[in-house]
């Protein structure tokens, strides 16, 4: 699943080529470094299982939540659902979503060695597709150092963000209906921390999702194992209609925990989060 893709502050990666140096802690420069850094996280993602928790919130009702386990099957991330609400699925509704993992799995072994060439070559266009998204962002706001903030251990810098209110090109509706904070980690140019603001109705590609004016997003970054940026937490505090879930909710959070690594002999390697 691509977490951040078109989060206005989505996650970037450690890099894997040089990039200039940021002279001085300039809030533009800093921003247009950490957009540079080579987005390897999917790829690194495609080696982990992990849980994430939904929660839906709404006025007056119960919470709504579902738990799922997400699974790597060539390149693609499986999700499989194990809770509703607090409980385990029943054995039935249980061996339904297996049968749905296995026909994936199943599916995967029987791709030719050009099937799979294609899919590489998709997850090779979805990269460009953000890095083309990311790209207009240092020229469609203004931006401001706001200080230096610790978060999850690391020293951060935190930087505001408004549209510059004249931005026309590629992505205006997008780019043009956000602004917030964001927080960039002072190591690895990651954006490790984002809270922000829809300024108008927006049509959103993180959750297929369509937002108010007024919705406000969090969204939170951590460190797993030394190599990977992975989704900790967001939240959505708004009417927002999920077109992906086919539902409608006042609030939505989702927190991702429990990253473990496969290796060749299929033991899973503990996670330093």
């Amino acid at each position: 699943m691509r977490i951040a893709a078109a989060l206005l502050f989505c996650s970037t990666a450690l890099a894997q080529t040089p990039i200039p140096e940021v002279a001085s802690p300039d809030a533009k420069a800093i921003v247009v470094k950490s957009l540079a850094v080579d987005n390897r996280n999917q790829e690194l993602l495609n080696q982990y299982t992990y849980k994430m928790l939904q929660v839906e919130h709404q006025s007056g009702k119960p919470d709504k939540t579902k738990l799922f386990e997400f699974f790597s099957v060539v390149g693609e991330q499986f999700r499989l659902l194990t809770e509703v609400d607090g409980k385990a699925l029943s054995a039935a509704e249980a061996a339904k979503e297996h049968a749905k993992l296995d026909a994936a799995i199943e599916k995967a072994k029987g791709l030719s060695p050009e099937e799979r060439q294609k899919h590489a070559a998709q997850h090779a266009r979805n990269r460009a597709k953000n890095r083309d998204q990311r790209q207009y962002i240092p020229e469609a706001f203004q931006f401001q150092l706001l200080g230096e903030e610790e978060i999850n251990g690391r020293k951060s810098w935190k930087i505001g963000a408004r549209p510059t209110g004249t931005y026309k090109g590629p992505h205006a509706d997008l780019l043009s209906n956000m602004a917030g904070t964001l927080w960039i980690d002072q190591q690895d140019y990651e954006w490790t921390k984002v809270e922000a603001e829809s300024l108008g109705t927006i049509s959103f590609g993180l959750f297929l999702a369509r937002l108010s004016k007024g919705a406000r997003i969090s969204f939170e970054n951590q460190r797993v194992n030394g190599e990977l940026w992975a989704p900790r937490r967001v939240a959505v505090k708004a009417s927002v209609r999920l077109v992906l879930l086919a539902k409608t909710g006042e609030d939505l959070e989702i927190t991702f925990k429990d990253y473990k690594k496969f290796q060749t002999d299929a033991r899973i390697v503990s996670t330093d989060q």
